[in-house]
C-alpha cells in the first residue's frame, strides 16, 4: 500500500571546511599584503586571482564590520565561480553572497549557504589578517 510522497527532509549542515591559505593557492606568503582595507570600501567584493591561466584560483575579499572576510570564489554546488558577471557577488539586498548560476545565497559573516541548491554547505574560508589598515595573507 502506497503511503504517498515522502516529505522533504532538510539535511543537517555539513561541517565547515578548514581555511586555506593564499600561499596554498599559489598566492602570497603569510603576512604579505593582499590589499588595503580601504580598497574594500563600497565594493561588493574584491576578487584576487592566483596561479597560472589553467590552474587559476580566485579568492573574494569583502569588508565586514571593522575587518574583512575572504573565501574561495567557488560555489560548492558545481565548483564554479559565484560571479557569473565579473565583480558581482551579492544578492539584490546586498546582505548575502549570491551564486549567479543557481542563485544559492551564502551568509557573508561565515560563508554558510542558507538558501538554494547547496543549502547546508559552506564557502571555503581563506585565512587573512587585518592589521594597520592592510589585509594580509594568513
Amino acid at each position: 500500500m502506497s503511503q504517498g510522497p515522502v516529505p522533504f527532509q532538510k539535511e543537517e549542515p555539513l561541517p565547515r571546511p578548514r581555511a586555506v591559505t593564499p600561499a596554498s593557492l599559489g598566492g602570497p606568503a603569510r603576512g604579505e599584503v593582499l590589499c588595503a582595507l580601504a580598497d574594500l570600501e563600497g565594493k561588493e567584493a574584491h576578487c584576487i586571482r592566483f596561479g597560472t591561466r589553467w590552474e587559476d584560483k580566485a579568492i573574494m575579499l569583502r569588508r565586514h564590520g571593522d575587518g574583512a572576510v575572504a573565501y574561495l570564489n567557488d560555489c560548492p554546488h558545481f565548483h564554479i565561480p559565484l560571479d557569473t558577471r565579473p565583480g558581482h557577488f551579492l544578492n539584490h539586498t546586498g546582505e548575502r553572497f549570491l551564486c549567479g548560476n543557481h542563485y544559492a545565497v551564502f551568509r557573508i559573516e561565515d560563508g554558510y549557504c542558507d538558501g538554494g541548491v547547496c543549502e547546508g554547505h559552506w564557502l571555503v574560508p581563506v585565512a587573512i589578517e587585518v592589521r594597520d589598515g592592510q589585509v594580509l595573507a594568513g
